[in-house]
Parts: structure tokens; C-alpha cells; sequence
């Protein structure tokens, strides 16, 4: 768990250090932002679709943007390997165990991520997508989309933690911080 925190941290600061504008200024758009209520009620989480450290990136900003609400980020692949090696396999463990397994492995909406980059003259345009489904439904209960567009690139923390903010703003029926994250509905572009 201290581990967790320490890379939340880390994560943290590397989002507000890409937020602050370290590689210049580049350019920013945000296509229209989707959330449900239910989004605000999640405490068990799995992010898929992204690189290892793009997705400890993710659970730092968004645990932070989300901080006030006891998130535990799940990762299925991880849970096979302790299963083994715990000799916890479904032919040694009893049905009353491997229920309460199945509680403790399963989440209740995954994030899915997607990021994108590529040239278009001399500048770079990256795309950061992020929708959260519910499990048991199906249900899309949160989407954001940030363009950047820049000669030097974006980090993608940066990206991240707009999306992050996006999401929980247009959730509590609110506009988001105007100064740091532009123009965030519609086609406008806006300065960070």
C-alpha cells in the first residue's frame, strides 16, 4: 500500500509538473465530456489499453483528481500470478473461498485509456481518450478527449490530468478551472 501512495506521489508531481507547462505551450482541445452519477460511487477499478507506466500515470491523477473518493485500482493479469503462486488454483480451494476471491478480483467499471501521436508538418498532434464502462451493464459512465497539438510534444501526464479534471468538473456540474485547461467543450481551441 505504501508502495501505491509513493507512486501516486510520483505520479502526482510528474502530472503537476507537465501542468505547469515545462515543454512550452502547446495548443489544447477537448472534444464534449460524458459522466454518469455512478462514476462518483466506484471503488474497485481496472485500467487496460495503456502502456505499464502510462497506467500508473493514470491512477495517480486520477486518484488524486478523485481524491476524495476510496478507489482501489485492480489488475487482473496480477491476480492469475498470486493465484499460482499461492497454490490457489479452483481445484484446491473450496467454493467458499474462491468466492470470496472472486470479490476481491473483481472491479466495477474499467477505464479504458487510448493515446495517439503523430506528426502533421513540424508539430506533434497527440489525442488522449478515456472512457470508463460500467461492469455489471455496460454502460459508458464517464468520457473525456484531449487533443495537444505542439512542436515539441506533450507530456502525456499533462493529457492525463485534463482528462481526469474534465471528468470530475463536468460531474459536479461544474466548469473547470478556466485558466488551466483552455477552452474544454466544442471545437475551440484554448491555452493551458
Amino acid at each position: 500500500m505504501k508502495a501505491f501512495r509513493k507512486l501516486g506521489l510520483v505520479a502526482a508531481t510528474l502530472c503537476a509538473a507537465a501542468a505547469a507547462g515545462c515543454l512550452g505551450q502547446p495548443t489544447f482541445k477537448v472534444d464534449p465530456v460524458y459522466t454518469r452519477p455512478e462514476l462518483k460511487t466506484y471503488q474497485k477499478m481496472l485500467i487496460t489499453g495503456l502502456s505499464g507506466e502510462m497506467e500508473q500515470i493514470l491512477m495517480g491523477c486520477y486518484g488524486r483528481t478523485f481524491r476524495d473518493q476510496s478507489i482501489v485500482f485492480v489488475e487482473r493479469e496480477r491476480i492469475k500470478d498470486i493465484f499460482s503462486e499461492q497454490d490457489l488454483l479452483p481445484d484446491r480451494v473450496d467454493e467458499k473461498t474462491r468466492a470470496q476471491l472472486r470479490s476481491v478480483a473483481s472491479v466495477q467499471a474499467i477505464i479504458y485509456g487510448y493515446y495517439d501521436a503523430a506528426m502533421q508538418g513540424e508539430e506533434k498532434v497527440e489525442t488522449f481518450r478515456l472512457r470508463i464502462v460500467d461492469v455489471g451493464s455496460g454502460e459508458v459512465v464517464g468520457s473525456a478527449i484531449v487533443h495537444a497539438q505542439s512542436e515539441k510534444g506533450v507530456q502525456a501526464s499533462a493529457m492525463i490530468q485534463r482528462a481526469t479534471e474534465l471528468l470530475k468538473a463536468h460531474m459536479q456540474g461544474s466548469s473547470p478551472r478556466k485558466g488551466r485547461l483552455g477552452s474544454y467543450y466544442g471545437n475551440q481551441f484554448g491555452m493551458p
